[in-house]
């Protein structure tokens, strides 16, 4: 009777079907907050991927496909609302564009999808969204999530990637059937570490700071292992894409909660996100990508209209953050080369 989130069928990923994604032509509820605060309608194509539009393989119009994690699957808002959903409407008699991303994805499985994108459709250019828990959630060693693809080192300690297979079965499996833990879980976010931290002592709470959705912890071994994640990305995404430096487009989400006060700016800089973001992006422009910067833009927006770029119980992007993202890649040197 209530808009409870569905129960998002996702494919297994093995060695036939090497790519996380969502049961083909589905149709789905979101909704997060106790009281149904934010509810949208989701829809998976014939790719299994969040978009409204059908994928094919080549066509007469060049093609950008635009990858992600949830930024670019972006439940919250209805896909002919996300920026590729926006650019693909803006384009519509002169180019297409596709929406590869999924929940949990980190830089590490960008490079898969980019993979993926080259086998199946040819793109004549990508862009690739990175958020603040891209760069050390690429490790296996870190925070690893079955379904995507992680670096390890090989014999002789260089960066490969490593699938870990999925198949949404067990007691996972059996929980997403049930309504009743649908909304406990996922639209009302009960999350068993905040259970914890009510029940423990307040001196074993978890008090790390996060910036960017990720801990602020700038340890030297963490941003030694992130660094290493970034160049073994940005070394393989062209092979991988098989596209030039000068046809990939890497757009680089903001501190946004640092822009909303004095107080969290100060907590913000010199945090692993303001390094690893800063660092990311001179490596990438010095290799010859095209680089979007999201802080500034969303900064002078804020100054000037204080509107936020997420929501009040959601740090995803709301639909004016898809707006702005859509606005900075439509007008990238590389967006205007390939659809003018």
């Amino acid at each position: 009777m209530l808009p409870v989130v569905s129960n998002m069928n996702t494919e297994r990923v093995n060695e036939e079907d090497p790519i996380r994604h969502f049961k083909i032509n589905e149709v789905y509820n979101y909704s997060r907050g106790w009281n149904f605060s934010i509810i949208t309608k989701k829809k998976s194509n014939n790719y299994g991927f969040l978009s409204d539009i059908d994928y094919k393989e080549g066509g007469e119009h060049p093609l950008l496909v635009v990858i992600g994690d949830s930024y670019v699957e972006a439940m919250q808002v209805e896909n002919n609302k996300t920026m590729h959903g926006i650019l693909a409407k803006r384009v519509e008699d002169r180019g297409y564009i596709y929406g590869i991303g999924y929940s949990g994805a980190p830089m590490s499985q960008y490079l898969s999808y980019a993979k993926y994108a080259r086998d199946e459709f040819q793109p004549d250019a990508v862009s690739i969204t990175i958020v603040g828990n891209d760069f050390d959630e690429s490790l296996m060693s870190v925070r690893p999530n079955p379904g995507f693809h992680y670096f390890v080192d090989d014999q002789d300690g260089q960066l490969t990637l490593k699938r870990l297979d999925f198949e949404d079965a067990g007691l996972r499996g059996w929980m997403k059937k049930s309504a009743v833990m649908r909304y406990l879980f996922l639209t009302a976010g009960l999350d068993w570490r905040s259970i914890v931290s009510h029940v423990m002592p307040d001196d074993v709470h978890d008090k790390r700071l996060f910036i960017g959705n990720t801990s602020a912890d700038t340890s030297e071994k963490r941003l030694l292992e992130s660094k290493r994640v970034v160049d073994a990305f940005l070394e393989k995404l062209p092979i991988m894409s098989g596209l030039q430096e000068s046809n990939i487009l890497l757009v680089v989400d903001g501190m946004r909660q640092s822009l909303y006060s004095k107080e969290a700016a100060k907590k913000a800089s010199g945090s692993y996100f303001d390094i690893m973001r800063k660092y990311f992006m001179a490596r990438a422009k010095a290799r010859g990508f095209e680089v979007i910067d999201m802080h500034p833009v969303f900064n002078m927006h804020y100054r000037i209209n204080k509107q936020k770029f997420e929501y009040p119980i959601d740090a995803h992007w709301n639909e004016l953050g898809h707006k702005l993202v859509a606005d900075e890649i439509e007008k990238s040197d590389l967006f205007r080369e390939i659809m003018q």
